[in-house]
């Protein structure tokens, strides 16, 4: 794609995705490209500490909600005449 003539006779190229769109991508590979990020390591270790939460809270959760719930009945049972 041609773009129009500016200023001493140069041309610009126009991008198909458009100035705001150009711009995001733009960064968005910076940051991906960019040293400061999290490694393959890094990722991989909070992936294991959330699955052994969630794992934990998978067991510890349903027998504490059981009992919660049938408490709760047993209150409004007690109480309804």
């Amino acid at each position: 794609m041609q773009g129009r003539r500016h200023q001493g006779g140069t041309r610009r190229r126009r991008s198909v995705a458009g100035p705001r769109r150009q711009g995001s991508l733009r960064r968005l590979w910076r940051r991906a490209r960019a040293a400061a990020g999290q490694t393959t390591t890094e990722w991989l270790m909070i992936a294991g500490t959330l699955t052994a939460v969630a794992l934990f809270f998978g067991e510890v959760i349903p027998p504490a909600l059981r009992w919660f719930v049938r408490s709760l009945a047993y209150s409004i049972r007690t109480v309804a005449p």
